[in-house]
């Protein structure tokens, strides 16, 4: 079912603000050579693409967040079974404070807003041009790009105190 990207167009309006800043590019370029975040797109087992492994669980410690033993196992049989696989490149990381206060969007409407976003123009080639910016971000998703940049951009009610970049109009 598509979602009623409508419905997030509040969201959609602060990812396109907290894209167009001058920050953006050097947010992204600190994260990715500084924080213990930027090892976990690099310790992902990306052979095993459906299961997840010891290396898995390892590279999201550096994300701040542990699975416990009971998921891991749940994840390894059952999750795996039922289709459950990894797909690293599609999930956004959520984080209320860094993340969902900024959007002001809930863990619930996480996927939504960030499936709309990816689907506009305006916003993917503001991605385009902030990863173009930072070669050290070659390799990753455009959807880990915006979750990045999010992470790193002023808290919320700073927003636009920066200089921007040229903002298109949003577009389908």
């Amino acid at each position: 079912m598509t979602p009623d990207c409508a419905r997030h167009a509040d969201a959609l309006n602060r990812i396109r603000m907290l894209l167009a800043t001058e920050g953006a590019a050097p947010g992204l370029r600190l994260y990715i050579t500084t924080y213990p975040g930027r090892r976990f797109d690099k310790e992902l087992d990306h052979q095993a693409v459906d299961e997840f492994t010891p290396q898995d669980f390892q590279a999201v410690r550096y994300l701040g967040v542990s699975v416990s033993y009971r998921i891991r196992e749940w994840l390894a049989a059952e999750g795996r079974e039922a289709g459950h696989g990894k797909r690293p490149r599609l999930i956004p990381i959520y984080d209320q404070d860094r993340i969902g206060s900024k959007l002001e969007v809930s863990q619930s409407d996480l996927w939504e807003t960030m499936w709309c976003a990816l689907r506009d123009r305006g916003v993917r080639q503001l991605l385009q041009d902030i990863q173009a910016d930072v070669t050290e971000a070659a390799d990753l998703s455009l959807l880990r790009v915006l979750n990045i940049v999010v992470r790193m951009s002023a808290p919320h009610g700073q927003l636009g105190r920066t200089g921007t970049r040229a903002l298109n109009t949003p577009s389908p």
